[in-house]
Order: structure tokens, then C-alpha cells, then sequence
């Protein structure tokens, strides 16, 4: 993956799933948000001559770990299960920063705690988005 966004803290930012915000964070989690590609590259020839090259990968990764209990988990259930596109936006409600991903899948069932273990009331979340648009202020 390239360009790394960053953990951000869920005090700080209000993350949606299909219009819906995710509740629950697990205590000390983050949500993770991760760009596939970096949006401009250098690339140099054999004679040392050198372009700029735009990459056209726009997609991304986001990762957050709920509760068990979180309501917010028999959406994401119902949303993997029938294989559904939705969209995700992560806006931070002290700078009105927007991370906008208008198609967005589950990448993968998630990942369950040990039981009896530590995060063992836990589920981390995994999303793949084919898009992502930011606007960082």
C-alpha cells in the first residue's frame, strides 16, 4: 500500500457506512485509513531524464475495531453478507476534513477476538474502496 493516512481517533472523527455513523470503537482503537497508491510518482530514464507520473489508483483501505456488542455490527453483517456497494465518508468534526469513498465493499469477514483472550469482545473491521476522494483542511 503507499500513501498512509494515518490513525485517527474515533473522538475525533465521525465515520458513516451507507449514511449510517459507525458506533462503538473498541477502547484505544483507531480508524485506519490507508491509500492504495501515492497519487503522483517520479520516474527517471536511463539517461537520468526524469517525469512526473499520475497514478490513476484512487482506492483505499479502512480499518476500525467495534465492540461485540456494537449495533453498528449487524449492519456491517447485513452489508457482507448480501455483498452490497455502499458509501463511506470519515469526516473530523473539529476541522471539517472529508475523506468521501462513494464505492465501498467489505473486504473480508471480520477478524474475530481470542476468546477468553485479550480483545476477546471484539470484531475488527475491514473495507476496500474503489475510490477515494479527500479534502484535507
Amino acid at each position: 500500500m503507499g500513501a498512509y493516512q494515518g490513525n485517527q481517533n474515533p473522538k475525533d472523527w465521525l465515520l458513516t457506512v451507507s449514511l449510517a455513523p459507525v458506533l462503538g470503537f473498541a477502547k484505544d482503537s483507531n480508524i485506519e485509513l490507508e491509500l492504495r497508491e501515492d497519487a503522483v510518482d517520479a520516474d527517471v530514464g536511463i539517461q537520468g531524464d526524469w517525469v512526473f507520473v499520475e497514478k490513476n489508483d484512487g482506492s483505499s483501505t479502512v480499518k476500525f475495531t467495534l465492540y461485540r456488542n456494537s449495533s453498528s455490527n449487524g449492519m456491517l453483517h447485513a452489508l457482507l453478507k448480501t455483498r452490497s456497494v455502499f458509501p463511506v465518508t470519515l469526516t473530523n468534526i473539529r476541522n471539517m476534513t472529508v475523506h468521501t469513498l462513494p464505492y465501498v465493499m467489505i473486504q473480508k469477514q471480520p477478524k474475530d477476538g481470542n476468546n477468553g483472550g485479550s480483545n476477546a469482545n471484539t470484531l475488527e473491521w475491514t473495507l476496500i474502496a474503489g475510490e477515494t476522494d479527500s479534502t484535507i483542511i
